[in-house]
């Protein structure tokens, strides 16, 4: 375990000689929504309302100052004194990025994307594989009875999902099939109608030289489709079946060609398949943390907490009008509307940012995906 706050997973303090004591529950769900925000400030009404969501005690605000007070002498042991600081209208955490393992994996995914542009596919299944490795169970697993931990804990466990994805992706290119198929097998089985994941285990048993395997678990993931939620696979993935069926030469070997379509273009998730047909050309949409897909049908599409609201995110630290996506020539932009928070793209504070497919939008503690959407 690294030293500093570790969230992806139990909520832990750790200092330079191991463990750091946390007096209590709401405690490490104070340092928790703190650390989801560092380096901006939460305010103190925010925080009431995340450690006591039905109904606050008369003297919530004096039970907050004294976990504050706590937490600060719990943080100078662990080597990080001076890092919570009181700040109009509440307090701000402020610790170095390699202090927190939510922080780590967002270098890592920066690191990987980075090493694939560049052509280096080694690098970058490194980089996916370091990052995969702060996880230490289910995020916040210690808070989930809150709903600001129930959110943040599904946006990380999607997070971690897409990066095994991405690990796929890189592991298929350059044929390293070794503990690739018992992986994709663990995450697949809890996640029964994500094509992307599916079609790569697929893949992986296929070169294994699992034919009989691969299409059981094309098989699979359509049944699921169609139990669930009433609706049959991309094209992606049933371009695959037919390879597999027929034995394509194009599916042996490193990821080129049409093949390298079925490992990295697969839907990230079957709802884009329903909106896919719906979209025009040269539109895109939007995934939610919770899979669902938005498609970006407007000129202007807001992001923030009002029912008015295009795309809705349900999110204290999100303001009523965050951010808005706009349309631009060739694409969108992401345009931020003066938010208390700030709006981030894969990480990086912006005020308007051209966006990329695959792009991460973070407003408060909600990771949203952009995806472009090919004609």
């Amino acid at each position: 375990m690294s030293a500093g706050i570790t969230l992806l997973g139990p909520v832990a303090l750790v200092g330079p000689d191991g463990p750091v004591h946390l007096a209590g529950r709401l405690p490490r769900a104070v340092l928790a929504r703190l650390a989801l925000s560092t380096g901006r400030v939460v305010a103190t009404s925010a925080l009431v309302d995340d450690l006591w969501p039905d109904a606050p005690p008369a003297r919530a605000v004096n039970a907050l100052q004294v976990y504050v007070a706590g937490l600060r002498k719990s943080l100078a042991a662990a080597g990080l004194d001076g890092a919570l600081a009181t700040v109009a209208p509440g307090y701000r955490l402020d610790v170095p990025a390699r202090s927190l393992d939510i922080a780590r994996v967002r270098d890592g995914r920066r690191a990987a994307t980075a090493a694939a542009r560049a052509g280096d596919v080694d690098g970058a299944l490194v980089a996916c594989r370091t990052a995969l490795g702060e996880w230490r169970g289910e995020p916040f697993a210690d808070l989930l009875d809150l709903p600001f931990a129930r959110v943040a804990a599904t946006a990380w466990q999607t997070e971690r999902v897409e990066l095994v994805e991405e690990l796929a992706q890189h592991a298929l290119s350059l044929g390293r099939l070794d503990g690739l198929v018992h992986e994709l097998e663990q995450v697949a089985a809890d996640n029964p109608v994500r094509e992307r994941l599916w079609g790569q285990l697929a893949l992986a048993l296929y070169r294994r030289g699992d034919q009989v395997g691969a299409l059981a678990a094309v098989r699979t993931v359509k049944e699921r489709l169609a139990e669930d939620l009433g609706i049959d696979p991309g094209p992606e993935l049933r371009d695959l079946e037919v390879r597999i069926l027929r034995q394509g030469e194009s599916l042996v070997g490193g990821v080129a060609g049409p093949a390298r379509g079925v490992a990295s273009s697969i839907s990230t998730t079957s709802a884009q398949t329903v909106a896919h047909d719906d979209l025009q050309v040269g539109s895109a949409q939007v995934v939610m943390p919770d899979g669902t897909v938005v498609p970006l049908v407007r000129v202007r599409s807001l992001i923030g907490r009002q029912d008015g609201c295009h795309i809705r995110v349900r999110d204290s630290d999100v303001s009523r009008r965050h951010a808005a996506i706009v349309a631009s020539a060739g694409g969108h932009a992401l345009e931020d509307l003066g938010s208390t928070n700030g709006s981030y793209v894969n990480g990086v504070l912006v005020d308007r940012q051209v966006l990329a497919d695959g792009d991460r939008i973070e407003v408060g503690n909600a990771v949203l995906r952009y995806h472009a959407v090919s004609p």
